[in-house]
């Protein structure tokens, strides 16, 4: 799927944002943080990332360094205003239980 061109970094450079159109045909902007690969067969693997909303600075902030290591692309200095998150997932065609999560989120 075409989340896996933000592994390439002169894509996840270019292509820093994305519009999700919903049902209403609302457009909602979002800003994309990283894409990160999970590998479900570890069980040591970090999967506490799948919340899009946290009840304070704290909490995302536990979340996205827990995350971190995981991280193929990132950006930097991003800083968390109770923005809401987006995850997008995709399988990894080339490594068994392996999942690519683009994370974003909204910008206001």
């Amino acid at each position: 799927t075409f989340l896996k061109n933000y592994c390439d970094p002169d894509y996840f450079n270019t292509n820093t944002t994305f519009t999700l159109i919903d049902l209403n045909e609302d457009r909602f902007e979002y800003q994309i943080i990283g894409i990160a690969s999970f590998d479900l067969t570890n069980e040591d693997t970090y999967l506490d990332w799948y919340s899009s909303y946290f009840k304070d600075y704290y909490e995302f902030n536990t979340i996205m360094n827990n995350t971190l290591p995981y991280f193929i692309n990132h950006i930097e200095g991003f800083s968390y205003h109770n923005q809401q998150l987006i995850t997008l997932i995709t399988c990894d065609m080339n490594k068994e239980d392996t999942r690519f999560v683009l994370f974003a989120y909204r910008k206001e």
